[in-house]
Order: structure tokens, then sequence, then C-alpha cells
């Protein structure tokens, strides 16, 4: 057995604290599907469950990696986590469809299958391979391939959000400010999830992993709406 030095125990405890909050919210949002059933609280619901899941798995294979040196272990939760991060872009993409283009939901759909597959294809034949630190990398050559399969599904959910929050804005302050919060909160998980398949060493392993814990509770915040962030968006009588 070894162990994890400061800045693994660190971004560990990051990863735990995001996961948490992750499948806290998605609890949370059981009472509102079962209040008010629709579709896009399903989503939402499934995915931050899926979101813990899979930060929580991340988590694990830093402390079978650091901890006990178990090598195939941390490699199987890394790719659980990896290949469950994928089918959480597509709730996304399906639920920035349905407030956009609800009429193409499954044309588009589709399309984003297709992406999401072909990165997952190259994600499985490209495995990736343990680097200093014990950090999981993938091969360069491989990222600069499967990064454009990823690129439009992964940002589709954040530029629906900036521009939901600025054509709503006119007619509604605090629900523009309340979708502008997901933005940001999508907009970290992003840079997050980019730097995490990228491989990530040193301090900014825990810069990088704080961009989960800014993105849940955000999350958290936007959809559970505590008094305090009603005040600050103007929304007291929501």
């Amino acid at each position: 057995m070894q162990g994890l030095d400061a800045v693994q125990l660190i971004s560990v405890i990051e990863l735990f604290v995001a996961a948490s909050i992750s499948i806290i919210l998605g609890i949370s949002i059981i009472k509102m599907y079962r209040n008010k059933p629709d579709r896009s609280t399903l989503i939402f619901l499934v995915d931050f469950i899926l979101i813990g899941c899979a930060l929580a798995f991340v988590a694990v294979d830093r402390i079978l990696l650091s901890v006990f040196g178990d090598v195939s272990s941390g490699l199987l939760f890394h790719n659980l986590a990896v290949y469950i991060s994928l089918g959480v872009i597509l709730l996304l993409d399906i639920f920035a469809f349905q407030m956009t283009y609800p009429k193409q939901v499954s044309k588009l759909t589709i399309i984003m299958v297709l992406l999401l597959i072909v990165a997952g294809i190259m994600l499985y034949f490209n495995p990736p391979y343990l680097g200093s630190q014990n950090e999981i990398l993938y091969a360069d050559e491989m990222l600069f391939l499967v990064l454009p399969f990823l690129a439009l599904p992964i940002f589709i959910p954040i530029i629906v959000f900036f521009y939901s929050s600025a054509k709503v804005r006119d007619d509604s302050v605090p629900k523009s400010n309340r979708l502008l919060t997901m933005g940001f909160a999508g907009l970290f998980v992003t840079i997050g999830y980019i730097f995490e398949l990228m491989g990530i060493t040193g301090i900014l392993v825990i810069i990088v992993r704080l961009s989960f814990v800014l993105f849940t509770f955000l999350m958290y915040i936007a959809f559970i709406m505590p008094n305090w962030y009603k005040r600050i968006i103007g929304a007291e009588e929501l």
C-alpha cells in the first residue's frame, strides 16, 4: 500500500464533495418530478445521479491507484466514469434540443448519438495508460482525433443556456439569471471534463477538480433556489 499526497487527497475530497452534491440534487429533483412529471425534469434527475456516480468513480480510481496500487481496477473505474459521462452529455443535448428545436429532437439526437458512439469507440480502442503521479492519460494523437467528435455534443447545452438566458431577459430577469447560472455551471464542468481527458498533474489537479465542485454547487442552487440565491437573482417571488 502507498498513499495519497496532499494534492491527491484534496482532489479526491473535491471529487467526493461534487459527487455528493450531484446525487443529493438528483434525489431532490425526484420530489419535483413527482409533483410535476415532465421529460426535462426526468432528464436532469437521471443526469445528476449519473454525474454523481461518474465523479465518485473517478475518486475511487484515484484511491485504487495511489493507495492500493491496483492499476487494473483503477483503470476500470476510470473507464466506467468516461462512458457514463458520454451518456450524461447525450441527456443534456436532448434537454437543449427540447428547449430550442422541440420538433427536431429525434433527428438532432441521432446526430449526437452517432458522434458520441464514434468518440466512445475511439476511446475504447485507444485505452488510457498510467502516467506520472498515478494520473491516467490518453495518447495526445488520440485526443486530437476524439475531441472534435465530442466538441459539438459538449458545447451545445452551454450555448443553449446562455442563448436562452439572453432571449428571456426582457421578459424575466430572474429566469434569465437562473439560466445564466446554469450556463456558467456547464462551462465549469466542460473545462474540467476536457482537462480530465487531456490528463492533469501537479497542483493543476486541485484547480481542475474544483471546477466539478463549482458545477454541482451552481446547479444545486439553480434548481433548489435557496432564499439567499433568490435575493441575488431578484426572484424572491418565486
